[in-house]
Parts: C-alpha cells; sequence; structure tokens
C-alpha cells in the first residue's frame, strides 16, 4: 500500500504502463482497409447465419442481404434515420 501512495504524491515514481491521450469522437480515424474487408466478411457470416435461422424458425424462405459496410460519425448514423425508428440489439 506504501508504495500505492508514493506514487500518487508530488515527486514519486511514475506508473508504468502506456498514458492516456484525449480523442476527438468528431474526428473519425479511418479504418484501414484490410480491417474493413475483415468487418464485411463477418457481417457477410451474420447475414448468412440469420437467414438459415429464421428460415428454419419460421419454415419459410428468408432473403437478408448486406446492404453495405461503412465507417459514419454516430452524428451522420442519427441523421440517416429516419423519424420514427427502432433498433434493436441482436445477441
Amino acid at each position: 500500500m506504501d508504495a500505492v501512495f508514493r506514487k500518487r504524491q508530488p515527486g514519486g515514481a511514475e506508473a508504468a504502463g502506456p498514458k492516456a491521450a484525449p480523442f476527438d469522437f468528431r474526428r473519425l480515424d479511418r479504418i484501414p482497409k484490410s480491417q474493413l474487408r475483415a468487418i464485411r466478411l463477418l457481417h457477410d457470416n451474420f447475414v448468412r447465419n440469420l437467414a438459415s435461422s429464421l428460415s428454419a424458425y419460421l419454415r419459410t424462405y428468408i432473403g437478408v442481404n448486406l446492404v453495405s459496410v461503412e465507417q459514419l460519425s454516430y452524428a451522420e448514423f442519427l441523421d440517416g434515420l429516419s423519424s420514427p425508428t427502432c433498433l434493436v440489439s441482436l445477441g
């Protein structure tokens, strides 16, 4: 415990590890194309599994299509939603 308090006092030893850096949520850091491809593959797999599971559960053909994978700010996402909108988390 004494070591923790010594680190917290002025002139004490600096804490090891990375320092926090400020982040501006209004400016997007672009996702690299390789990661965007990986995200698209994950979503394609989810779409196939969702269509298969729903078709089996409802015993009818269900078509599910992935429209796009793109990076948006939260404000751009909200602006693209019509009113009223209902968002559901599947999990």
